[in-house]
């Protein structure tokens, strides 16, 4: 089995862009998926978690309310660490 999960805080850092650059983005994802003969979209934790489905990788700092992904939560178990213990 490959071990994928993230392994230093570093790697579990959540970046999010300003309501600006995610407008700008949006508009130019639109105007690529308008002018396109084909599209295809391949969705990951994003999508399942804006819908309240938890994903892997999030961190045990995580903003999302999904909270810590599954791995974190896998690895902070064996560890016998606790989210409180974490943040503070």
């Amino acid at each position: 089995m490959v071990d994928t999960a993230h392994k230093t805080e570093d790697e579990k850092i959540e970046y999010f862009d300003s309501d600006a650059v995610l407008d700008r983005k949006i508009q130019l994802l639109a105007d690529k998926i308008k002018s396109s003969r084909h599209f295809v979209a391949f969705t990951g934790a994003g999508a399942s978690n804006s819908t309240g489905i938890a994903d892997y990788r999030s961190g045990m700092n995580t903003v999302l309310p999904t909270g810590p992904g599954c791995w974190e939560k896998k690895a902070n178990k064996k560890n016998n660490i606790s989210k409180k213990v974490m943040k503070t």
